[in-house]
């Protein structure tokens, strides 16, 4: 019989930069026990899966089966998100057979991949998996999908705007054979977000994390800011007792992109955010007026948490940040900030965590 057991993990980004996506070495060293899996996300371009099953052999002794041997082996599981295209890749290996007692290598086995639609999505499939024997796999253990999704309507999820062309999809990894049969489904969501890149299929599962460090990356005012401001929200401008300022991990409350260009409402809510700010400067800040600063927000301007939700809703307890600080180091923390919306593909209305270090 072939059993599972999931320990999953969902990590957010470890950095920035470009994603790297897993290597066979770094995705087979996550090695479950036996009868067990192992799962990874470690970007929203990367995913791991390894398992441990085992295919059971049977001999019928009256009308009784009895356990006469097992052939043990290991799958690997690589996905491969894409940006630019609407396209999803995984790479299986089939490896490491062992197993004790009686085996038969021409007993039929069927490892495969196959993409299941979510409303509004359409998915051609190239490669997937098939259907073989114990011996096949053992001599030809690789094998590939590729999911393409270009002929998917999109749009009416509900959560994103309709323009963006958003649908989701899992991928299904099956394996079948006579005495037992095992699944694993991993969802995954794709677009044509032309802001962003052009579109991508990710897997949005993993928490978006955008990373702030308090030196060496010349933004250490603005990170110094986001960290107080998260921390000791009531201290900061306008602030005041009972301030709460989303963002951090520590508030429960993740903040979610604003794209000005998406619609006239968005554009207005933007401006607003730093009009808003901007008069918070003005009137508590003592620096306001200085040559060579600037006004930082936070929550950023480019979010829907930023200063105009006050003016929403006055009565939340959820504030926000203003202050002045360095004007070049503001300028390349809100550069930053743009490169890495296009990098994790943060499309608007996605949630983001900011964390500083």
């Amino acid at each position: 019989m072939l059993t599972h057991k999931d320990s999953v993990g969902v990590h957010p980004a470890a950095s920035n930069a470009e994603y790297d996506y897993y290597a066979p070495s770094e995705c087979g060293a996550f090695d479950p026990r036996q009868d067990e899996q192992e799962v990874r996300r470690k970007n929203h371009f990367a995913f791991c899966l390894v398992s441990r099953p085992r295919y059971r052999f049977y001999r019928y002794i009256g009308r009784f089966p009895v356990l006469v041997g097992e052939a043990t082996f290991r799958i690997m599981l690589i996905g491969y998100g894409e940006r630019g295209v609407r396209r999803m890749r995984f790479e299986l290996d089939v490896d490491d057979w062992d197993g004790w007692g009686f085996q038969r290598d021409e007993a039929p086995l069927e490892i495969k991949t196959t993409c299941l639609n979510l409303p509004q999505a359409e998915c051609d499939t190239v490669g997937g998996g098939r259907a073989s024997t114990i011996r096949d796999w053992k001599v030809r253990g690789y094998d590939y999908a590729t999911f393409v999704t270009a002929r998917s309507p999109g749009g009416g999820d509900g959560a994103n705007y309709d323009q963006d062309k958003v649908n989701y999809h899992q991928m299904r990894l099956e394996i079948v054979a006579p005495t037992g049969s095992g699944r694993f489904d991993q969802s995954f969501r794709c677009d044509s977000a032309t802001y962003a890149g052009g579109g991508a299929c990710i897997f949005h599962e993993v928490e978006a994390v955008m990373q702030y460090r308090l030196s060496g990356d010349g933004v250490d005012e603005i990170a110094a800011h986001i960290k107080k401001a998260q921390e000791d929200p009531g201290s900061m401008y306008p602030g005041g007792a009972g301030t709460a300022i989303p963002g951090g991990y520590t508030s429960g409350r993740p903040l979610t992109r604003l794209y000005s260009g998406m619609d006239d409402e968005s554009r207005r809510y933007y401006d607003a955010n730093n009009r808003i700010a901007r008069n918070t400067c003005e009137k508590f800040d003592p620096n306001y007026g200085k040559p060579g600063l600037q006004c930082d927000e936070y929550p950023f301007r480019s979010t829907w948490e930023g200063a105009y939700s006050t003016a929403v809703d006055p009565q939340s307890r959820w504030k926000y940040s203003a202050r002045m600080v360095d004007g070049d180091q503001n300028g390349k923390a809100g550069s930053d900030l743009g490169v890495w919306y296009t990098q994790d593909h943060i499309l608007a209305k996605d949630a983001f965590w900011v964390s500083i270090r």
